[in-house]
């Protein structure tokens, strides 16, 4: 029996696998949901950028960004009264929570950037190439960011839905931040040194299965390197969570415990409520565990 039904035994695996990978599309489609609702201004959409994913906003990459916004792009923004001097700390949350991000984007804020750094150069302030190494960069980096949102075409044309995507209650970008550097201070993931050779040989054939030219069992096209990289890190990082967090032993962990949607769904509120990770973070996890599943 299973489930209530009658099942034959040589069947009943593949009957739960079907019924696993089922659930993990519906978990993925969830959490793609929870995801894809826009952000209204420009301080939920930092504080996104800040949480969003493990390794996407370096500290160093964070305080020139913010640097760029407070000096040289809010007070170029056109209709906006805002000076220097009132956008540190809490003014500069107050500030970002004033803009929509709609107005935001439109506004060209890499022009806005150009004449900000033009008049301080002018003004003996800055050195002549400082925008271009230090705070362009930043600035593009967060752009793009934006765009490769799911959200984006949405929020561009200001087309917001009822709620925006969900950060911690009173969430500003100091709190934000500070959460984000014990984020790499105290890392839980596996190094890949202590890899054994059973999870070693299981990552091989995921690499096979995923990245492999012709593989019929996929029923999709190969995956990128690239992508297969964010899913070695996910690996790590949840059976570092298993062997650090949850004090399983290294010679227990098996790539087939991400098949365990009660262990999933551990690691996804654990992940959110004590990391700072968003629902985009949590359908990484079930794409990978649904590759785990094939």
């Amino acid at each position: 029996m299973f489930y209530g039904v009658s099942v034959s035994p040589k069947f009943l695996p593949h009957v739960k696998s079907y019924c696993i990978m089922v659930i993990l599309i519906l978990m993925k489609v969830f959490y793609l949901a929870m995801s894809q609702q826009p952000p209204k201004n420009l301080l939920e959409t930092v504080l996104l950028y800040i949480q969003h994913g493990e390794t996407k906003t370096p500290g160093s990459n964070f305080s020139n960004l913010k640097t760029t916004l407070r000096r040289y792009v809010l007070p170029n923004l056109h209709g906006y009264k805002f000076v220097p001097e009132d956008l540190e700390g809490a003014g500069l949350d107050y500030a970002l929570s004033q803009i929509p991000l709609d107005v935001f984007l439109n506004v060209k804020p890499l022009e806005l950037l150009s004449k900000g750094c033009q008049a301080a150069l002018s003004a003996g302030q800055i050195t002549a190439n400082l925008e271009r190494t230090t705070y362009r960069p930043a600035l593009n980096k967060f752009l793009k960011w934006i765009q490769q949102e799911s959200w984006y075409e949405e929020a561009a044309e200001g087309r917001y839905g009822k709620y925006a995507p969900k950060t911690r209650s009173k969430a500003n970008i100091m709190a934000a931040n500070r959460g984000r550097r014990s984020l790499h201070a105290n890392p839980y993931g596996l190094k890949e040194s202590e890899l054994t050779p059973k999870l070693l040989k299981q990552l091989e054939q995921l690499h096979t299965f995923c990245t492999g030219e012709y593989v019929p069992k996929r029923q999709d096209k190969k995956m990128r390197e690239v992508t297969f990289n964010n899913h070695k890190t996910r690996l790590l990082n949840i059976l570092g969570w298993l062997k650090n967090v949850e004090s399983y032993q290294l010679a227990d962990l098996d790539f087939k415990l991400l098949n365990d949607l009660d262990l999933l769904e551990k690691f996804f509120a654990w992940g959110i409520n004590e990391r700072g990770n968003t629902c985009g973070w949590a359908m990484g996890f079930c794409d990978l565990a649904l590759n785990v599943a094939k």
